[in-house]
Parts: structure tokens; C-alpha cells; sequence
């Protein structure tokens, strides 16, 4: 069945499918999703909340996602899977912190999506000041060279 055929009978058997294998309480535990994570991922259509990177892109993509606290509990953040939750890839996680912006009115927000949206230019520009994605470029670019070397040659460095 291609996808575009699919009846929203067929979609709605599939979530549920879905959902039943990754709550399934005989995996192990970490591995095994609460329900509210696996809402919460489908809320987001399997896009980091932050950056916009497709956590289905890759197996690994997937595993590595993470939930953030979009206002950190230390400032007022709530642990509410509606209003509080994100799901991130775990660069934009880590590089957030627990951090909020100084200009953003915070817990008074009371839309999940303006939270989303107030703390996303914050995460971005701190993706960019890092500069993680050129760091991880030139280290591809590196390592392909590298592994191009004759072994002895690459030992050198």
C-alpha cells in the first residue's frame, strides 16, 4: 500500500500499532516510550521543536531525540506534556539547557506553541554562535581524508 493510498482508517490502525509497540511494557525499559512521549512526537510530526531536524531521518536520529522542559523547572516551568513539553534533537537540547530568554515573558504564555516560538530564536542563534555545524563538517571532511590515506600515512597526524 503506498502511503498516498492510505484511508484514515488505515492511518488511525497504524498510530494505534504504533502505539502499542512502543509502550509495550515487555521492552526493556530503555527503550520503552510513555505514552505522552509518543502523543508528543506526533504532535510534532518527528521534527525537532527547536531546529527543524527530521528525528525519522535515521535510526539514530530517532533514539537521540530527547523532551525538554520548554520553560526550565527552575523557572517556573511546568512538567505538562500540553504546555511545557518539546521534543528536541539532542544538540538543541543540550545547547538549551536550562535556559529561557531574558526578554520572554515565560509561565504567563500560556500557548505551547508561542513558548516553542519565543524560545527558538534563542536555540538557533546559540546552534550558529557554536558554529557546531561547520565544527562537524570539517571533522567529516577530515576523517574522509583520513580514511582516503594509506594507513601509514593517516597515523602520522
Amino acid at each position: 500500500m503506498a502511503l498516498a493510498d492510505a484511508s484514515t482508517g488505515d492511518y488511525k490502525d497504524l498510530v494505534r500499532k504504533l502505539r502499542e509497540d512502543l509502550t509495550d511494557p515487555n521492552l526493556p525499559r530503555n527503550v520503552r516510550w510513555p505514552e505522552n512521549l509518543v502523543a508528543l512526537m506526533l504532535r510534532a510530526n518527528g521534527y525537532c521543536e527547536y531546529c527543524g531536524t527530521d528525528l525519522v531521518s535515521s535510526l539514530e536520529a530517532f533514539w537521540a531525540s530527547e523532551t525538554d522542559h520548554v520553560i526550565p523547572k527552575d523557572r517556573g516551568g511546568e512538567d505538562d506534556y500540553e504546555l511545557n513539553k518539546a521534543i528536541a534533537c539532542n544538540w538543541c537540547n543540550r545547547i538549551k539547557g536550562k535556559s529561557w530568554p531574558d526578554d520572554a515573558p515565560g509561565v504567563e504564555i500560556r500557548d505551547r506553541s508561542a513558548r516553542i516560538a519565543a524560545v527558538r530564536p534563542m536555540v538557533l542563534e546559540r546552534r550558529r554562535q557554536r558554529r557546531l555545524v561547520e565544527i562537524f563538517a570539517r571533522f567529516r571532511e577530515v576523517l574522509e581524508l583520513r580514511r582516503a590515506q594509506p594507513k601509514e600515512v593517516a597515523d602520522e597526524v
